[in-house]
């Protein structure tokens, strides 16, 4: 799998996994095909330190134990049903992370229009509102963040 990455992309795989510890993650991924050769990058970091992902609906999964962590990171907008996703995270994980962009526009991509009440609505009031844009370089759009 690795002879397919530039030299670089090796170097920085090795520096990665030089500083990872091996601990069982479960990461979905439902697009994981389509990421060319980025997902060559994931497969061998993942497979390095014990990684299982998963290329499946997050929502289509049957986990039957609560996991460690869920995070929801620029996923909400683009899933088929944002509510059941928190649901099922609520039911399924001992801590949920989210950094997701709240008011912005819909169109294919972002079918939903998310607020803050979109979490809150499942999870409670746990997180905070990141201002779009408050910090030079980063996240450019109002989130909603926090942990639960």
């Amino acid at each position: 799998m690795i002879k397919n990455l530039s030299n670089t992309q090796k170097k920085i795989l090795a520096a990665i996994l030089a500083i990872t510890s091996p601990i069982w993650i479960l990461v979905v991924i439902p697009l994981f095909v389509l990421f060319g050769n980025f997902a060559l990058i994931y497969a061998y970091i993942a497979d390095a330190i014990g990684v299982e992902i998963i290329a499946a609906p997050y929502e289509d999964l049957e986990i039957d134990e609560q996991v460690d962590e869920t995070w929801f990171f620029n996923v909400i907008q683009h899933v088929l049903d944002p509510q059941e996703q928190l649901e099922l995270a609520k039911k399924t994980s001992k801590v949920i992370r989210v950094f997701e962009s709240i008011g912005s526009a819909t169109d294919v991509a972002h079918p939903h229009f998310i607020t803050e009440e979109t979490f809150t609505s499942v999870l409670g009031n746990f997180g905070k509102i990141y201002e779009g844009g408050s910090e030079p370089g980063f996240h450019g759009a109002d989130c909603y963040y926090g942990t639960w």
